[in-house]
């Protein structure tokens, strides 16, 4: 047979060992006695039937030491003398007694000291040494059986008597509080309670209702031998030991549980406060879309009270015409979501909100949603501001670019006339190579003008634009050049692509003016290539190539100086090969183009 000792279980389980105990002593096949300050104080009806005497004989008018035969009393009192001398806590004798009848009867005494009202005492059984070897074996079992229990028990248990002062530990204590099983005893529960924590006047009103039949249960605090506060669950229960009414208390350490209940307690007031306090609208909805609560945030911005709404369904109070099937569908949600739209206050005015839905889920099953509510309306009304005024500088900045673009034309024009006007063959040419440039930023500008992005402009397509411009500058119909294209769709900032245009016009200009004398045919090869993070420019021809002092002509050229300035702007690194006529390779940084916020 196995007890159930859980913890509901523990004081029960005592009293019904203790019940036990005593039916055993009054059906026993032994005598069984209490002897304390050498006078007997418990003998049951074996006892009396083995001795010829009457219980109220043997507790009231007998000495023990007369029923012991004369000429075996030396060995009593010898036995007396250790005991009370010495720490032993057990015997086992062999002697003669003397019946009421005068019957002299061999006998074994078997005895065990245990502390009864603070004082010592012995227990014991005294059967007929002939033939009540087994039953005294049995009873000592018994003995041993319900002491291994008591000790065995996790929790701690003490007995207290009618003072409140402990008679008996058990190991659970001795382990709980760190003192030995002697320390406890004939002491009062308060030398484990922790100072300063503990009502004593409350401590004796629970032990006087236990000790009246009413248990208790209750937290306390306690003290172990090294110093060690900590929390405790105490449960005293009515009982009786060895015939006296007595408390029987079981305590647990319950440390992990309280600062886990503790730190409970902290969280579930920081959400309290975070919910109710946070500058922002907070709805909590259940399975059903239904409000549960909802916190000061909310109530600011659509205008209803918690009691006005708690228990509603929420899409039906601030949900504007049309947009309920939206509504459904963000609610029912099972994911975070963020989504920006239009709801409805109290008194019917629209607010723009910005709504996160947090879904709470318990085993796969959501039962209850966050709605988290942001009144953007300012912010709205400001990027509307914002928009309007964008797009009217915009139109400012294409109008710019389209003036620049026409006074550059204007520009350009004067110097063709001025060309016109002028008979010096170089200062022609000086004017015409002027003209060039001006219009490569002008084209520039007109792109710009005409591109929906102001910021940007696709350079692969000014590129044909530009050989366009420069073909019909330089080309007459018997100039045999063809100009290969091998560009990429990048666009640039006006940043890079006026430098890049100028630079393209100065190489190209340069190859047709000098590349291909007397009408050679020949190739102009452009390629626009982006890799990674980087540009890489190449223009090159298969023409004579540069002459031999081509390093004198960068410092006195005004084209080589132009595109040596050029390639500075642009952070490039320039490398020029004259092994196959002239080739001209940059590679610079791309310059990301910013995306329109507009």
């Amino acid at each position: 047979m196995i007890d159930d000792l859980t913890d509901e279980n523990v004081s029960d389980h005592l009293k019904e060992k203790e019940e036990r105990f005593r039916g055993l002593t009054e059906t026993s096949m032994v005598g069984i006695y209490l002897l304390q300050e050498m006078q007997l104080k418990y003998v049951n009806s074996k006892l009396c039937q083995l001795l010829g005497y009457r219980e109220e004989e043997l507790l009231n008018e007998i000495d023990p030491l007369d029923l012991v035969h004369p000429d075996d009393m030396e060995l009593l009192i010898d036995l007396r003398e250790r005991w009370l001398d010495t720490t032993i806590e057990s015997f086992d004798l062999d002697f003669r007694v003397i019946t009421k009848n005068k019957k002299v009867v061999n006998i074994q005494m078997f005895g065990s000291r245990i502390v009864l009202n603070n004082k010592p005492a012995v227990i014991g059984v005294i059967l007929d040494s002939l033939n009540q070897k087994t039953a005294l074996d049995n009873f000592r079992i018994s003995l041993e059986s319900y002491k291994t229990l008591f000790d065995s028990i996790g929790d701690a248990i003490y007995i207290q008597d009618k003072n409140g002062t402990f008679l008996e530990v058990n190991d659970g204590a001795v382990e709980l509080y760190g003192y030995d099983k002697a320390y406890f005893i004939g002491k009062h529960p308060e030398v484990l309670g922790a100072p300063g924590k503990v009502n004593h006047e409350e401590m004796d009103e629970f032990f006087n209702r236990a000790l009246n039949g009413e248990p208790q249960r209750f937290k306390w605090w306690g003290r172990r031998r090294n110093g060690e506060i900590f929390p405790k669950e105490v449960e005293l229960n009515p009982g009786f030991y060895f015939g006296e009414q007595v408390v029987i208390g079981i305590v647990r350490d319950v440390t992990d549980q309280f600062y886990r209940q503790e730190r409970i307690k902290e969280s579930e007031e920081m959400f309290r406060q975070l919910f109710k306090n946070a500058p922002i609208g907070i709805a909590m909805l259940d399975e059903h879309q239904e409000v549960k609560m909802i916190n000061r945030g909310f109530e600011e911005i659509f205008g209803f009270t918690e009691k006005e709404i708690i228990g509603l369904n929420l899409d039906k109070l601030i949900v504007p015409p049309g947009k309920e099937e939206e509504a459904q569908t963000l609610t029912k949600s099972n994911k975070t979501f963020e989504f920006s739209t239009r709801r409805v206050r109290k008194d019917g005015s629209p607010v723009d909100v910005l709504i996160y839905g947090v879904p709470v889920s318990v085993d796969d099953r959501t039962i209850a949603v966050y709605g988290i509510y942001v009144d953007i309306t300012d912010q709205k009304k400001a990027e509307e501001e914002v928009n309007r005024s964008l797009k009217e500088k915009e139109v400012l900045l294409a109008e710019i670019h389209h003036r620049v673009k026409n006074n550059l034309a204007v520009i350009t024009g004067l110097l063709e006339l001025q060309g016109y006007n002028t008979e010096n063959e170089e200062a022609k040419k000086v004017l015409k190579d002027s003209q060039l440039r001006i219009n490569s930023m002008a084209l520039i500008h007109e792109k710009l003008y005409q591109s929906e992005r102001l910021s940007e402009i696709q350079f692969d397509v000014y590129i044909n634009e530009l050989l366009d411009v420069i073909k019909k500058s330089h080309f007459s119909t018997q100039k045999p050049v063809q100009i290969n294209i091998d560009a990429e769709p990048v666009p640039l900032t006006i940043t890079q692509a006026i430098p890049c245009g100028l630079l393209l016009n100065e190489i190209i200009t340069n190859s047709l003016k000098h590349a291909f004398p007397d009408d050679r045919q020949g190739v102009i090869t452009i390629s626009f290539k982006k890799t990674d993070s980087q540009l890489k420019l190449s223009i090159g021809d298969n023409g004579i190539g540069l002459p031999e002092n081509h390093n004198d002509l960068k410092s006195k050229s005004l084209g080589m100086t132009l595109i040596k300035t050029l390639a500075k702007q642009l952070e490039a690194e320039m490398f020029i090969d004259t092994r196959h006529g002239t080739r001209y390779d940059l590679i610079f940084n791309y310059e990301e183009v910013q995306p329109d916020k507009s």
